[in-house]
């Protein structure tokens, strides 16, 4: 499960940084700005562990649910 979710999370964070690399840098002339290719890699990065928890929490609440009463479920 772990190899395959590091995998997952690997493959957001490559196709997040290729499309703010698409979308910001090169529509923005800042193809070669080291600084912007820093901050689009913490974006990047950001999103596919936002995407990550998001699943893992579906996944906790699918396999827990029954267990848990409403007030120990996060929404």
């Amino acid at each position: 499960f772990f190899d395959v979710s590091g995998e997952k999370q690997i493959s957001d964070y490559e196709d997040t940084y290729r499309k703010l690399y698409d979308e910001v840098l090169k529509s923005s002339g800042l193809v070669d700005d080291t600084d912007a290719e820093r901050t689009i890699g913490v974006s990047a990065m950001d999103s596919a562990k936002k995407e990550f928890l998001d699943g893992l929490r579906a996944l906790v609440d699918e396999v827990l649910g029954s267990y848990l009463t409403a007030r120990w479920r996060l929404n």
